[in-house]
């Protein structure tokens, strides 16, 4: 069937994530809303990825895959997606995570539709682990003014969740390279001074906590680039000393107890 031009990007870069990719992929295959194009960016991956994705794009005319010989990195990856990106909006979505509402996508198109001020809305989320099994959720803010109050304390947005217009973000120049491993974190900011930001409260992500993710094994480098992020836009949002007060707490804590220990105590404290 052809759908025409795509009216939203989802991109998807991999590295290794053989054993995911099918939920990954099938559950954009799923989305009620058609006007889609899927582009999966493999960055050297020396697993069966790239393999896996190359049928699906045989089988699907929406699916588009494009291969890097050597691993060039995330932001680097996203910024290439960037470059290829055709749809009106940018969606994005790991392949460890998921999206888990059929709907997800009609109702993120049709709210950016009705809110022509708004440059990025994401979801909430469920929270799985490697097996696929629901350990949790996160519920994020909704409002413009909800999401400022809190944006300098914790990122309020799941990165697999969202959905941007890409003009705006082609305007800000993508993603940071001087900020790996809060990259999105950095994006959601900046756009921040130039639109309005929104959620919605449906659970229609599914975020994968891996052994070897991001978050846990550059979790002291991640905090100390959030702690400068909070000094580079405190007159831009909020509460930045209390932020930045937050974020040297946590650092600490990271660097006495280490970072699995910290995530224990992380689960039982206002922490983020």
């Amino acid at each position: 069937m052809f759908y025409g031009t795509p009216n939203v990007t989802i991109l998807m870069p991999v590295y290794n994530v053989a054993r995911f990719l099918d939920v990954a992929v099938e559950s954009v295959q799923k989305q009620t809303y058609v006007f889609w194009e899927l582009l999966i960016i493999d960055d050297g991956s020396a697993d069966s990825t790239l393999a896996i994705a190359l049928e699906y794009e045989k089988k699907e005319s929406r699916i588009r895959v494009l291969r890097h010989l050597h691993n060039l990195g995330l932001v680097a990856t996203l910024n290439h997606g960037l470059q290829e990106t055709r749809g009106e909006f940018l969606a994005r979505l790991d392949g460890d995570d998921a999206w888990c509402e059929d709907t997800k996508l009609a109702h993120q198109v049709a709210f950016m539709e009705t809110n022509p001020l708004c440059g990025l809305v994401g979801t909430s989320a469920r929270v799985i682990n490697e097996a696929g099994q629901n350990v949790g959720a996160i519920h994020m803010p909704v409002s413009n003014a909800d999401i400022r109050r809190q944006l300098l304390f914790r990122n309020t947005f799941v990165h697999s969740s969202v959905l941007m217009r890409t003009a705006l973000v082609r305007k800000l120049n993508g993603y940071n390279e001087n900020m790996r491993h809060v990259e999105d974190y950095d994006l959601w900011l900046r756009l921040g001074g130039i639109a309005e930001l929104a959620n919605l409260p449906e659970l229609s992500t599914m975020y994968r906590v891996t052994n070897s993710g991001v978050t846990l094994t550059h979790n002291r480098e991640q905090v100390l680039r959030c702690r400068k992020l909070a000094v580079l836009y405190k007159r831009k949002y909020p509460f930045w000393l209390f932020a930045w007060t937050k974020w040297s707490l946590q650092l600490f804590l990271v660097t006495l107890v280490g970072v699995r220990i910290f995530r224990k105590i992380k689960s039982l404290l206002w922490l983020n």
